[in-house]
């Protein structure tokens, strides 16, 4: 019979899955004697994706920076190629652990 048929079709594939980050644990440290910061390094997180995926950190100050006395959040956001977004966040807190050092007039 020699009868042929030819159907197409389009597949659209999307990625409504957003990565999978994981950040480091909150830190807490003394300032060093005679500062009012600490020099700070933290490790960038982790995050994993059915694509490609991008980490950016989003707020606070970049790891081996000065941070201040008190507490500092950090914030990091992965997004893969398809737009989908997740994020996490730590805190960075200097104590002043030095005690003031009085001077009393005799």
């Amino acid at each position: 019979a020699g009868n042929i048929v030819t159907a197409s079709f389009d597949v659209t594939v999307e990625d409504n899955e957003a990565p999978d980050i994981t950040c480091i644990g909150n830190i807490n440290l003394n300032t060093a004697e005679g500062e009012d910061f600490a020099l700070v390094d933290f490790d960038a997180p982790t995050a994993t994706d059915n694509c490609e995926v991008n980490i950016t950190q989003t707020a606070g100050p970049v790891s081996g920076s000065e941070f201040p006395i008190g507490t500092t959040t950090i914030t990091f956001e992965a997004e893969d190629n398809s737009g989908n977004v997740s994020e996490c966040s730590f805190t960075i807190t200097v104590n002043d652990a030095e005690a003031p050092d009085l001077q009393c007039p005799e």
